[in-house]
This record gives structure tokens, sequence and C-alpha cells, in this order.
């Protein structure tokens, strides 16, 4: 399922569970973050630009979501982790990717469509079987330049 294009004023229906999962988006990230904050919605900023081999994807979400020594830095202890973000304060509903495109460029296709089907499983896990049941998106930001790639990157995902 080709993830929802995000228009800056859906950004409320990002603090409430249910899809979209996974949406795609060209508003800046400032505009992103500033319309976060004025919905009151907790979210977490990445540069995917740094996250371009699973290494580095772990090594941010690591400190982003201040995880546990004993994360295992693999998928599964990645969905095991994201289910549970009990150490946190204020758990972030949003996990934004700044220049999105980059995300896992380095390593082939499979990579990045394994990690987006992490944060799918874990946003609709939330949604539907947390008790009360919890918001948890993801939001791939791309300028208007790099979108075409980014599109063909998930559309690879899609056939």
């Amino acid at each position: 399922m080709m993830p929802e294009r995000l228009a800056t004023h859906d950004l409320k229906r990002l603090g409430e569970p249910g899809p979209p999962y996974v949406a795609v988006t060209t508003t800046p990230v400032s505009e992103l973050v500033n319309g976060l904050e004025a919905v009151g919605v907790p979210f977490v900023t990445l540069d995917a630009a740094r996250m371009t081999n699973l290494e580095d994807f772990y090594i941010a979400i690591t400190d982003a979501f201040a995880l546990p020594a004993y994360f295992g830095q693999n998928l599964d202890a990645l969905r095991d982790v994201l289910t549970d973000l009990s150490w946190l304060e204020t758990p972030p509903k949003v996990v934004v990717f700044e220049n999105a495109q980059s995300l896992l460029s380095d390593d082939e296709d499979r990579a990045f469509e394994r990690v987006l089907s992490v944060f799918r499983e874990v946003a609709a896990d939330l949604s539907t079987a947390a008790v009360p049941p919890e918001a948890f998106h993801v939001v791939l930001a791309e300028t208007e330049g790099r979108l075409a790639e980014l599109d063909r990157r998930l559309g690879v995902l899609e056939a």
C-alpha cells in the first residue's frame, strides 16, 4: 500500500490512532515541526541523510528513542521496543524522516522495505491492539525535487 500524501492541515490526525501509518509530504520539516507542536502531537525528527545504511539507522533510532542497552539492533528487536516505549515520559506519536529518499539508500531496497514494514506493523498494532489505542505514524518528508526518486523507491515496494 503506497503511503498517503500528507498536507499540513492533516497534522492533527497524526495525534490519533489509525491510518495513515506511513505518509509522504513535501511540507518543509520546519513547518511540520511547528504544526505538530501547535496541535500538541509529540514527535521525533530524524535526518535520513545520516541513515543511509542499517548500522547508522540503528544508531540514530537508538539515540532518538533512548532505547535500552538490551536493544538488539535488528528489525525484530526494533518492533518489540517501538511497541512499548514505556521508559519515555512522553513517547512520540510521529516519527518524521527528513531527507526521506536517503533512508537506507546505500543498502538494497529490501532494507528500506523491511524497515517501513516494521513501522507500519508497529503503528497498526498500537492503533488496533493497544488498550487504549495509541497513535504512531511515520512521515517521510522530502523536497519536491527528490520526491520522484522517493516515489520510485516506494513503488518498487508495491511491485
